[in-house]
């Protein structure tokens, strides 16, 4: 059948041994393990009663993980078939057509193959506005309109409504990530907007939020987009006079007693601000995170590391510190 990934370094077993693979991008989270191989089996009943049981947070990661694992977005055609009226078929197809789309689009090198990633993300739209109309209380469909929305390059008074749309139904950190980047230098705002962004929600954090390492996430897309070189992001937030919302957010996450390191959004935020850590050259702080990571680094700042094995990533960070030390 060919439906487990490749492009992510997930081996194809064929239908005779369809198993999860265990990536990094689950992170330890059995349910969304057990979701999605109750989809890869075509247990949609199961899948549907797993998804139901969970948490916003535990349903939008399972949702995750499974759209990075199978493929194509025709393989839930009957999905949507059998569970008519609940919603969750629609948002598959839907965030697994926005995966491949974007896939896609990093390997294009034509006008036509752009045209094919536009094509594929309104495709994947129909999906998620049905989603999100079946799903009326659910914010995971608008996070995934937020990333399929930068693609199409959809207005932003739109773009601004669909966020409006995530949030007042509980925001979720990839939801306010996706937001941001849409409002960074890089795609529809700018630098400016980015960091207003990034302290508006280190500042009406909760204790514990993981919101707060948006502001790493600002510094490190600051630092990227100014084609910066390594040791120059160490200077960047006196240079923008940011050093006291990175104090601010680090206090204000994963160093509050209140942050819960142990789901898979906790580990997330960990392996961002061990990313900025290593980045900013921290050592010390980079290396307190890792026992608190374990074997959950997640992939979003692996992209920085240009997919050397964490292993061999602890190793390098450990040995600077007994350097620096």
């Amino acid at each position: 059948m060919g439906f487990i990934r490749k492009r992510r370094g997930v081996p194809d077993a064929g239908d005779e041994s369809r198993t999860v693979p265990a990536p990094s991008k689950t992170l330890g989270h059995s349910g969304a393990i057990t979701f999605t191989q109750a989809v890869i089996d075509e247990r949609w009943d199961d899948a549907q009663s797993i998804f139901a049981a969970g948490s916003l947070t535990d349903q939008a990661h399972s949702v995750s993980v499974a759209s990075d694992i199978v493929a194509p977005p025709s393989f839930f055609d009957d999905f949507v078939d059998a569970q008519s009226g609940t919603g969750l078929a629609e948002l598959l197809r839907g965030a697994i057509a926005v995966v491949n789309a974007w896939d896609a689009r990093a390997e294009a090198s034509d006008a036509k193959a752009i045209d094919q990633f536009h094509l594929d993300l309104a495709a994947a739209e129909q999906d998620l506005h049905a989603a999100a109309e079946l799903m009326p209380e659910s914010s995971i469909p608008w996070q995934h309109l937020l990333t399929s929305g930068r693609g199409l390059h959809t207005g932003r008074a739109e773009m601004d409504d669909r966020y409006v749309q995530h949030i007042s139904r509980g925001g979720l950190l990839s939801g306010h990530m996706a937001f941001q980047q849409l409002i960074s230098d890089k795609w529809a705002g700018s630098h400016e907007e980015m960091w207003e962004h990034a302290e508006w929600m280190t500042r009406t954090a909760q204790p514990g939020s993981p919101n707060p390492a948006l502001a790493a996430v600002a510094l490190i897309e600051h630092h990227i987009a100014g084609n910066a070189r390594r040791h120059t992001i160490h200077e960047l937030p006196a240079m923008l006079g940011k050093e006291w919302l990175i104090g601010e957010a680090m206090s204000r996450s994963y160093q509050d007693p209140a942050f819960d390191s142990s789901t898979p959004q906790g580990a997330a935020v960990l392996s961002i601000w061990f990313t900025l850590h290593y980045l900013m050259g921290n050592w010390g702080q980079a290396a307190e995170l890792i026992p608190m990571i374990g074997e959950r680094f997640a992939r979003f700042p692996m992209a920085y590391f240009q997919d050397a094995p964490w292993l061999e990533i602890q190793n390098f960070v450990n040995a600077r510190q007994v350097q620096a030390a």
